[in-house]
């Protein structure tokens, strides 16, 4: 269905109420006793479970959808474990994912205040918070958001430099 056509917010409605069961399910899953963090398997195999070879030009209908997403989750590494731990990311938390969930919902994106005026407040206001948590003063401190450590590096060099 095109996101811009009437009958959009009922469409999302029955994709929520079935990845909502979906998802909980595997986080259920994924939190019981003896659930590992790794998912080892060979890449040949999981290609095969995943079935990547098969791009079709109509799409598979839904319940080959929440095949694959199950599929998806029985491959992916298990953030939801209490032993996952990482270098580049934090293990979820539902309301996390209700963020995201809303982020995705709302495809702002905070760059101008006008392409999201909240966005671009809630950003301000990040950025005053974490100014005061370090000792700088209120008044004067500034800063910015980005979306990895990557991009966040390389605006650092740009400022060092300029």
């Amino acid at each position: 269905m095109d996101p811009l056509q009437p009958g959009a917010a009922e469409e999302l409605q029955a994709l929520l109420a079935e990845a909502s069961h979906v998802l909980s399910e595997y986080v259920r899953h994924s939190q019981q006793p003896g659930a590992t963090v790794l998912r080892d398997k060979p890449s040949e195999i999981l290609r095969k479970e995943l079935d990547l070879t098969l791009f079709p030009e109509h799409g598979v209908g839904q319940s080959a959808i929440w095949h694959d997403v199950q599929a998806i989750c029985a491959a992916a590494t298990n953030t939801w474990n209490s032993g996952f731990l990482y270098k580049l990311y934090a293990a979820p938390t539902p309301i996390g994912v209700v963020g995201d969930a809303l982020l995705g919902v709302l495809n702002n994106n905070a760059h101008v205040f006008r392409a999201s005026p909240a966005g671009a407040l809630i950003e301000t206001a990040v950025a005053a918070k974490l100014a005061h948590l370090a000792g700088f003063p209120s008044q004067t401190a500034a800063g910015l958001t980005f979306p990895g450590g990557s991009y966040a590096n390389l605006h650092a060099l740009m400022t060092a430099r300029n």
